[in-house]
């Protein structure tokens, strides 16, 4: 008969152990999605925020890259050695 109650205790406390294992068990995996749903929902915002970011830096940087441009033309085309004084670039006087 203790021998039977041995038995009895043990399947008992397993029953009981997945009782509740299995329900926290559960919750776990479903946090671990929403967490995982969570992280790419907060990865593709960050992605989007920086291509929105590097587009208005280029923006930016357009004009002046243009200016630079035409300024770097103007003083080459102004050097002594070109055999012209840059006069012939009314529209670089801006600069």
């Amino acid at each position: 008969m203790l021998r039977g109650g041995r038995i009895f205790r043990k399947k008992l406390t397993l029953i009981l152990l997945a009782v509740f294992c299995v329900p926290f068990t559960v919750i776990l995996l479903h946090r671990d999605d929403n967490e995982a749903r969570l992280e790419d929902e907060l990865t593709s915002e960050i992605a989007q925020l920086i291509r929105q970011r590097v587009a208005q830096v280029e923006m930016i940087n357009q004009p002046r890259r243009r200016d630079l441009a035409l300024l770097t033309q103007y003083v080459n085309r102004s050097l002594p050695w070109n055999n012209t004084n840059g006069d012939e670039f009314p529209e670089h006087s801006r600069l």
